[in-house]
C-alpha cells in the first residue's frame, strides 16, 4: 500500500506555487501501457512519486514520446484517498487514462515522467475511442 512522504523542512519548496493544484508526495506502483495507432504496447512498471488533481509524476525504466496517451493501472481506491478521482476522468476497466506532458532522464537511468489525466472532453472522441477499442490488443 502507498505511503505518504514526510519531508524535512531543508527539503520543504519555499517559493511560490504557480500550480492549479497541490502536488501530494505519494508512492505507489503503478503499470502502464503506451497507446500507439490502434496497438497498446506491452505492460511497463513505475512508481508514482507524488499526485495532484490534474495528474501524477512517476517514475519508470523507459520514456514514453511527448504527448503519448497512456493507460495508468493503479490502486485507485489508495489513490482516491489522496485526491478525488472524479467520475470526468477517462477510465478503462480500473485504469486511468493520461497524457505524457513531461520525461526527463534521472541519474540511475531511470525517467521522471509527468502525465496529465484526461478528462472526459479533453482529447477527441477518436483518440479516446481508439484506445479503448484497442485496449487489450498488444503490440
Amino acid at each position: 500500500m502507498g505511503e505518504f512522504l514526510n519531508l524535512s523542512d531543508e527539503e520543504k519548496f519555499t517559493g511560490e506555487e504557480r500550480r492549479e493544484f497541490l502536488r501530494l508526495p505519494y508512492e505507489h506502483s503503478l503499470k502502464f501501457n503506451v497507446c500507439r495507432k490502434g496497438l497498446i504496447k506491452e505492460l511497463q512498471i513505475g512508481t508514482t512519486k507524488n499526485v495532484s488533481q490534474n495528474g501524477m509524476l512517476f517514475r519508470a525504466k523507459t520514456a514514453p514520446e511527448i504527448g503519448a496517451i497512456i493507460l495508468i493501472e493503479t490502486d485507485l481506491k489508495t489513490l482516491s484517498n489522496c485526491i478525488e478521482v472524479e467520475d470526468a476522468l477517462v477510465e478503462l476497466n480500473g485504469r486511468i487514462m493520461g497524457k505524457v506532458v513531461r520525461a526527463l532522464p534521472a541519474e540511475d537511468g531511470a525517467y521522471e515522467l509527468g502525465v496529465q489525466f484526461i478528462r472526459v472532453g479533453e482529447e477527441s472522441e477518436q483518440d479516446i475511442a481508439s484506445a479503448m477499442e484497442n485496449a487489450f490488443r498488444l503490440e
